[in-house]
Order: C-alpha cells, then structure tokens, then sequence
C-alpha cells in the first residue's frame, strides 16, 4: 500500500475522500485512455436504449459512466471530449455518450479490458448492424 500512496493513490473511501486522478496519469495521453478505460470497465456500462414514437420502437446504444466523485466525472468527462467524443454530464454523477456511433467507436479507440462486457458488447452491436 506504501507503493500506491507514493504515486499519488489515496486508501479509503474515493467518495468521502472526492479522490482525483493524479497528475502523472493525466498529463500522459496514454496513461490516460488507459485509467479511463479501466473507469469505465469498473463503474460504467453500455446499453440498449429503447423507446416509441408512433407506436415504431427505436433502439441504440448509449454508454454511462457512474461515480458520486466529482473529480473522477470531470477526468472521465475531460478524457472523452480530449478523445474526440461528445460526453453529457446529468445531475453531476453520470457522464453519457449518448449516440450509438459514438459508442461504438469508443470500444474502437479506447477500448475495454472487461471480458465480459466485451462479450456481451460484441453480441449486441453484431444483431444491431444486420
């Protein structure tokens, strides 16, 4: 754990504590896309949007990252948007891309390294571009 506070990790609650990103990460654009992605695998999700407009359902996929820290929702949102994407902060605790196009090339770009969110991703974006 020693380790871990050296390079500027904090132990304990990341809500209580509002736990940021340390500046080593952020200021190295690999290190970056590689703590976001690990953000999103760990406190995000991506899925179906369903809805009706004139009784013909419409459907795409949106992702969400979640966390009360308002530091790691401004990282993920500044991450996105410094990426090319086009993130949307609602009630100061999630951050959306919103477009399925967006989603789609955020897995192309950034990535995930949770297997099975991969698995289920890839079986869902197959059966929508048929």
């Amino acid at each position: 754990m020693h380790t871990l506070k050296k390079i500027g990790l904090k132990v304990g609650n990341k809500v209580n504590q509002q736990v940021s990103v340390p500046k080593w990460i952020t200021s190295n654009p690999n290190c970056s896309r590689r703590c976001l992605r690990g953000l999103i695998d760990t406190d995000g999700g991506i899925f179906k949007n369903k809805y009706r407009i004139n009784g013909r359902e419409y459907s795409y996929l949106k992702m969400c990252f979640t966390n009360k820290s308002l530091s790691l929702i401004d990282f993920v949102s500044k991450s996105l948007k410094l990426n090319g994407f086009n993130p949307k902060i609602y009630k100061g605790s999630k951050v959306w891309l919103c477009s399925e196009k967006e989603v789609k090339r955020y897995l192309e770009v950034i990535g995930s390294s949770n297997n099975r969110l991969n698995k289920w991703l890839g079986d869902k974006i197959l059966v929508m571009e048929r």
